[in-house]
């Protein structure tokens, strides 16, 4: 008890001296100059309207007395950057107090507009700092992309660029979407590689969410190329999409999997699986109307009016198409102007339309070596718009 006693009150008079250790801190009006742990915060590559990450550095005040520092985002209000000064945010500081051998945290994050621009742009801001009359500053740069063009395509891969990672699966993990905070407002990818990754693109709802309907939102592929991902190029679950110029390739499962409920315009997609990894066992491209949620529960949905039309369904093994729906739902698929490869029967008029080809060699360039442009006498030609 004698001991408990003890460090009470050694706890109290602790307490009571902090303020008067604070009271007697000396300042300086010498000018003095901070020590940054960085003079420049880069941000490589920001995509317009997206946050960044939130990046940090300290101030440190060399002197042995205190000083007293006006700190300020130059750009002010306009600034595509947001600044938190010692857990402060705001445009500007005054008398921020720094003691003597002491630092403080900046932190610093930027989103960027559109700006009407499809080419990668440079901001650029600075924070000062004022102390005493010494004047300093932090340079603040990202480099941002709005849409990609054809010729300058946005590409997503590993960070190893060695020629000998060019072609290695796996080497990242996915680009994972759910339904978002905002009805209506798509998930858009124009002119864009995908690569070498485990999953390419991966919509669903919130996983933990068993019981959410189709979202509203849309997954928007405009000329787009998804290559040689490990597990599945793209994966979705109760999610819209609408793709345009679609080449999904190689895929150590499907290439393309749609499952739960969703609803589908796919136009000009074409799927080449020639994976050589390993075995592979399923096919290229499934659409299913069930899943298992994460409670093992199985959930079979409605799949909505959907079309998909003038694509190529090809690939190494014999069957690279596969419908498997559950009478428990409403299924409205129509495929029209279709190559598959495939030994399911497509001759459902209801589904499969008009212009239905089966197991005819599309003849591209080179599928295996991703060149899937197809050649001058290629059959897919005859009845098939390239894109």
């Amino acid at each position: 008890m004698k001991t408990a006693r003890f460090l009470i009150l050694l706890f109290v008079v602790v307490l009571l001296a902090l303020p008067a250790c604070r009271k007697d801190a000396q300042f300086t009006e010498d000018r003095v100059e901070l020590v940054f742990s960085q003079d420049t915060i880069l941000y490589d590559t920001i995509f317009t309207t997206v946050g960044s990450i939130t990046k940090r550095f300290t101030a440190r005040n060399p002197n042995d007395n205190a000083v007293r520092v006006d700190i300020a985002l130059q750009g002010g209000s306009h600034s595509p950057f947001r600044i938190n000064v010692d857990g402060a945010s705001g445009l500007s500081f005054t008398d921020v107090e720094i003691l003597g051998g002491d630092s403080i945290y900046i932190f610093v994050e930027a989103t960027l507009d559109a700006n009407n621009a499809n080419n990668p742009f440079i901001i650029e801001d600075h924070i000062l700092f004022n102390t005493n009359g010494a004047e300093q500053d932090v340079l603040l740069l990202a480099w941002g992309e709005a849409l990609g063009s054809t010729s300058e395509p946005i590409i997503f891969q590993g960070d190893r660029l060695e020629s000998l990672y060019d072609n290695l699966p796996g080497q990242w993990d996915r680009i994972w979407i759910n339904e978002g905070d905002f009805a209506n407002e798509d998930n858009r990818f124009e002119n864009v590689v995908i690569r070498n990754s485990l999953i390419g693109i991966q919509c669903e709802t919130w996983p933990l969410s068993v019981n959410e309907p189709t979202t509203i939102n849309k997954l928007v592929l405009n000329n787009v190329k998804i290559l040689n991902c490990s597990a599945a190029g793209i994966l979705s679950r109760n999610y819209r999409i609408t793709a345009n110029n679609l080449l999904v390739g190689d895929a150590g499962q499907y290439s393309v999997a749609l499952t739960g409920g969703g609803q589908y315009e796919l136009n000009h997609l074409t799927v080449g699986n020639f994976w050589d990894w390993e075995i592979r066992n399923t096919p290229a491209f499934i659409v299913t109307n069930y899943f298992q949620d994460i409670n093992g529960t199985l959930q079979v949905r409605d799949i909505g009016a959907s079309l998909i039309r003038n694509s190529i369904i090809h690939g190494s093994n014999t069957n690279e198409f596969e419908l498997d729906l559950d009478a428990a739902g409403v299924s409205d698929l129509t495929f029209k102007e279709m190559l598959f490869r495939t030994d399911q029967n497509v001759s459902d008029p209801n589904i499969f339309n008009t212009g239905i080809s089966v197991n005819q060699d599309p003849a591209f360039v080179n599928g295996s070596g991703d060149d899937y442009h197809l050649t001058e006498n290629s059959f897919a030609r005859q009845g098939l718009a390239e894109p």
